[in-house]
């Protein structure tokens, strides 16, 4: 029997109502719910996570009294499976440009983007985003709240066909869950307690759902692990309603020894964080130059699809092969085929007939990403700049791509989609933003607190040899110079 720590053996004995666990990363917390549940054999316990993967690996380490499912396959069985047949990946701007009857590419925007906020938020119904009172007493007011209520109308009926499983209109996803948690869920009927894990990555929805139980509620997760927001995450471990629970830690990680938890620490301290993670797991390096150590056997980790594309391209013409996290499909080669075809005017050779029929021509395509700052569209039009044949470089790259992870020389992968992995020898590729512009914070507090979270989450992944390029470091350091500077100014 594996010995707990001190704080795992604290939070398997909980006896309380209300937890909210922080664990820092590698510090074994699904084996400490695991232990919990064991500890607790006649509870009824549902475990709750957002990522399919990591609860298709908790199945197998839970024991039989805990049920191991998603957010989502809860609310697939009430409402997602009235309308399977009209389920999509994401809304595109298209499909509202259609529905609308004209092709008004900011309108598009503001209605897709209030679509996704209903579905990722607490709120009952679509509010306007202003204060009104402020504005009535003015007639440039009541024009304005007007126009407002006008457009709210428009995404009130575009939901009300979302949720129709007799409209073509598409939905997505994240509608099914919407409609669980309008429908005030009693998961205390049939458990005692939930488990809500990677509640930092949580959206109100979801965490609406999990609090507004009133059975024994336990959340676990890592703040400075939410990597999430720009998809509506928003960190369920600071929600109001859990002001007076009980909080516990888990700080001892198991992944990696003193020198990756050093710079860890490093990224934590900038965050502002008073705990240290401690590495426990052995002998581990980082290093900031190139060695021969990082030919082949190593993970290497992107901020951007573009860069997990530049590496791939370059160990395949070194004779690596490559594994994809995620598989290689996950990272739009087809799309991207497709959209090399649209702007050579090889209409004949566009598998997904239905970009033809969105943009007749590339032109259409740059301005409906320009007008809509859409971060995939002007991803893709990125790539396609960057690379000279498309079609000949995912072919080649698909012929290089190894199915079994044993089989590979390299492995990569975003960032992202790193989360919840491990490996021994870990990359950090250098394309990850400049975090200060002329001495000054490139983006705002809540960007620059992501782009941390990335990078601890990236650094984090490594067991044994870590590369960190020297640019990284000095980001890392001059956010630092800046926010202690900031500090010294508000103090004086």
């Amino acid at each position: 029997m594996t010995q707990l720590t001190d704080e795992q053996q604290e939070i398997a004995n909980y006896k309380g109502n209300c937890l909210v666990v922080s664990a820092f990363a590698g510090t074994g917390k699904t084996f400490t719910l695991v232990e919990y549940a064991k500890a607790n054999p006649n509870d009824r316990i549902l475990y709750m996570a957002f990522n399919k993967a990591i609860c298709d690996e908790a199945k197998a380490k839970f024991p039989s009294n805990v049920e191991v499912r998603t957010s989502h396959s809860i609310a697939y069985s009430r409402f997602g499976s009235k309308l399977r047949h009209k389920l999509k990946p994401n809304l595109r701007l298209t499909d509202i440009t259609n529905a609308l009857g004209v092709r008004d590419w900011a309108l598009a925007t503001q209605i897709r983007n209030r679509l996704n906020e209903f579905m990722g938020s607490e709120d009952k119904d679509f509010e306007i985003d202003y204060n009104k009172s402020e504005l009535m007493h003015t007639a440039e007011g009541q024009r304005l709240i007007q126009e407002e209520e006008a457009k709210l109308e428009q995404v009130r009926g575009f939901w009300k066909r979302m949720i129709d499983p007799n409209d073509s209109f598409p939905c997505v996803h994240d509608t099914y869950p919407k409609l669980y948690q309008l429908s005030e869920p009693e998961l205390d009927k049939y458990y005692d307690t939930v488990l809500f894990d990677e509640a930092q990555d949580a959206n109100p929805v979801t965490s609406h759902i999990v609090l507004s139980q009133r059975c024994k509620k336990i959340l676990v997760g890592d703040t400075h692990q939410q990597i999430y927001r720009f998809r509506g995450a928003d960190n369920a471990l600071h929600h109001p309603l859990l002001e007076e629970a009980d909080r516990l830690y888990l700080t001892n990680s198991f992944r990696f020894g003193p020198k990756v938890a050093d710079l860890a620490n490093m990224i934590l301290e900038v965050k502002g964080e008073t705990l240290e993670v401690k590495g426990l797991g052995g002998d581990d390096e980082v290093i900031h130059e190139v060695d021969n150590r990082l030919n082949s056997d190593l993970t290497v980790l992107h901020r951007t699809r573009s860069g997990t594309i530049a590496t791939a391209v370059s160990y395949m013409q070194s004779g690596k092969s490559v594994y994809w996290i995620g598989g290689i499909d996950a990272y739009g080669l087809n799309d991207l085929i497709d959209l090399f075809h649209l702007r050579e005017g090889r209409h004949a050779d566009i598998a997904q007939r239905q970009l033809l029929k969105d943009f007749p021509e590339y032109r259409f395509y740059l301005e409906a990403a320009e007008e809509s700052g859409d971060p995939e569209m002007n991803s893709n039009i990125k790539i396609l700049n960057d690379l000279d044949n498309v079609p000949l470089v995912a072919r080649e790259l698909r012929q290089n791509a190894v199915s079994n992870i044993r089989a590979a020389d390299v492995i990569v992968s975003t960032a992202h989609r790193s989360k919840g992995l491990e490996w021994d020898t870990v990359v950090l590729y250098d394309d990850f933003p400049d975090l200060i512009d002329e001495g000054e914070l490139a983006f705002d507090e809540k960007e620059i607190e992501d782009e941390l979270n990335l990078l601890y989450v990236a650094a984090t992944r490594a067991q044994q040899l870590l590369y960190v390029p020297k640019t990284i470091m000095a980001n890392i350091r001059a956010v630092d110079l800046v926010q202690s500077r900031r500090g010294l100014e508000v103090t004086e």
